[in-house]
């Protein structure tokens, strides 16, 4: 069923962020990536799915990676109540 999004509109960037937040709820951070990035790259400018692109990279380990990716969020947002909230807890455990 998740994928009849991608069935319909392969290039939008919020059904290929839907299938990478699926991927990291069920805890397979690789193919998360995978789709974050494809969302991001259709996307570049979009900051919901560069923070969850940022928090899964910190998640697997890429911690460096991560951090490049929640501060673009954070320049392309910086209203955004959830990047704000979030990137400063994770600054305070870096």
């Amino acid at each position: 069923m998740r994928e009849r999004g991608v069935d319909l509109d392969p290039l939008d960037p919020f059904v290929n962020f839907t299938m990478g937040r699926t991927f990291w709820l069920e805890g397979d951070l690789d193919r998360s990536l995978g789709w974050l990035e494809r969302s991001t790259s259709i996307s570049p400018n979009y900051a919901q799915g560069i923070y969850a692109r940022a928090w899964t990279e910190t998640l697997a380990g890429r911690g460096l990676e991560g951090r490049r990716h929640v501060d673009l969020a954070m320049r392309l947002s910086p209203l955004d109540r959830c990047t704000t909230r979030c990137s400063g807890r994770a600054r305070s455990r870096t």
